[in-house]
Order: C-alpha cells, then structure tokens, then sequence
C-alpha cells in the first residue's frame, strides 16, 4: 500500500500514512502537500519509515488535480 488513512476524513482534511520514499516521489511529481506532526497520543501510527501528510481539497481544487494526484499514487 502506498497510501493509508490514518483516520476517516470528515471534511475535504485528508490525513494518510505514506512511506518517506512514496512522499519523495509524490514532490518530486508535482504534488503540494503538508508533513503533518501526529498527535501525541497517536504516535504509534507512523512507522520509522513513514511520514503523516495532509491532504486538503478546496472549491479551486479540479476533477484534473484529483486524477493527477491518484496517477502518482498509482
């Protein structure tokens, strides 16, 4: 699995769990996301290897950001 919720969405805030090589190549393609600190009491979430990123759509966000992003992640 590239990508994992670390929790269900309740708005158009994303919050996964990625591999540090998965979140280099997803930069490196062009996407803009934020590494996100987990909660104290959620820390054993995130592997060593791992990183937390937040995700956020907007009513500027397009059906073609969407399809580029999931083309990354493929």
């Amino acid at each position: 699995t590239k990508l994992k919720l670390a929790w269900q969405p309740q708005a158009n805030e994303v919050f996964a769990i990625a591999t540090k090589d998965v979140v280099g190549s997803l930069q490196t393609g062009g996407a803009i996301f934020y590494e996100w600190k987990p909660p104290h009491s959620e820390v054993t979430l995130i592997a060593e290897n791992e990183t937390l990123i937040r995700l956020v759509t907007s009513f500027a966000t397009t059906q073609e950001d969407v399809r580029r992003f999931g083309d990354l992640i493929a």
